[in-house]
């Protein structure tokens, strides 16, 4: 699930909307669906849940990169679809899975990586000199 960047929100909805009916098809047919993403698409498919499920941990920092959530479909009277927390795992009938990294987030990672080395060589340099 890839947006463009410039995306509006309303557009962002009704595409996470025609996901999640996809996937709330499959559940009604008994299948568990796993699905990997990012952690925007997981919030905007649970909505916000208030108060946060106390089995997803708190929410900040939520979802946590490669641990499964285990949901299922609520109606919460809108006629939008949302998932919630699954008590157990049985009633569970999707499951969130977060991936690390997008492009962006690799690429400043190795920015950030880049320019440490450098202030360690840096340093290093400076250290041999004075010595």
């Amino acid at each position: 699930w890839t947006a463009p960047p410039t995306e509006e929100p309303i557009r962002a909805r009704r595409r996470v909307q025609r996901a999640l009916k996809c996937i709330h098809k499959k559940t009604l047919k008994g299948k568990k669906i796993a699905v990997v993403g990012h952690g925007l698409l997981f919030k905007m498919m649970v909505g916000g849940p208030k108060p946060f499920p106390k089995v997803w941990g708190a929410p900040r920092g939520w979802p946590k990169n490669f641990r499964p959530y285990n949901c299922r479909f609520v109606d919460d009277g809108t006629a939008e679809l949302k998932l919630a927390a699954a008590a157990e795992d049985e009633e569970a009938t999707v499951v969130l899975l977060r991936h690390a990294h997008s492009r962006a987030q690799a690429a400043s990672a190795l920015l950030a990586d880049h320019w440490r080395l450098a202030d360690e060589v840096r340093i290093a340099i400076v250290d041999h000199e004075e010595s």
